[in-house]
């Protein structure tokens, strides 16, 4: 009813994909595609805050569209040190370890960011993310990683205002079961079983 009198719509998907790749505009002013992940993170919570300014409804986002900006923070990284050790091997575990802490810090800024923004009519926004580790993709990888990050956060819940973790209301989690994670001896089983622990502990 606090809505009814503005023109907005309901609920929508929006092109994260395009707008991650290509840039977008947000405030009248050029968001450039980012050369990390955890800048991409941002990037995205803040698109979806305005979405969520101009509608109603629920918002649903696919996560796998931020792969390609996880590998792009280990290529960075990697080139970095392969610059100051010249040697391969101690570049590509400094490069990794990197990424795993970015990874890490990019999810919790989603996840951060979410929970504390608020949208015209003092809401947070009522946001999904659509967890779907597509086989054959070109960063299938990092698609996966990015996946059990999420869950692996959402398993630990996020602080209240008394220091104790809870589960946070959003985003909403949706987990695509496929042949390779559907407890059948696929390589995605480890994420289910997570998936598993982490519904049983945060519904």
């Amino acid at each position: 009813m606090d809505y009814l009198m503005q023109p907005m719509i309901n609920c929508c998907v929006f092109n994260l994909k395009d707008m991650l790749d290509n840039g977008t505009v947000i405030n009248g002013k050029m968001i450039e595609s980012p050369r990390s992940f955890q800048k991409a993170c941002t990037i995205m919570t803040q698109i979806m805050a305005q979405v969520a300014s101009g509608q109603y409804g629920g918002q649903s986002v696919n996560v796998k569209h931020l792969g390609k900006y996880l590998k792009r923070t280990y290529d960075k990284a990697y080139d970095k040190y392969l610059k100051l050790t010249n040697d391969s091997y101690t570049s590509t575990v400094l490069a990794e370890d990197h990424m795993m802490e970015e990874l890490k810090n990019g999810v919790q800024t989603i996840q951060y960011q979410i929970n504390t923004l608020a949208t015209s009519n003092g809401q947070a926004p009522f946001a999904t993310l659509f967890l779907e580790i597509e086989e054959g993709h070109p960063y299938e990888k990092e698609i996966a990683l990015i996946v059990e990050e999420i869950i692996r956060q959402r398993l630990q819940g996020i602080k209240n205002e008394k220091g104790f973790y809870i589960t946070p209301s959003f985003p909403k989690l949706v987990y695509v079961l496929d042949e390779h994670n559907c407890l059948k001896g696929g390589k995605y089983d480890y994420i289910t079983r997570l998936c598993n622990e982490c519904s049983a502990k945060r519904m």
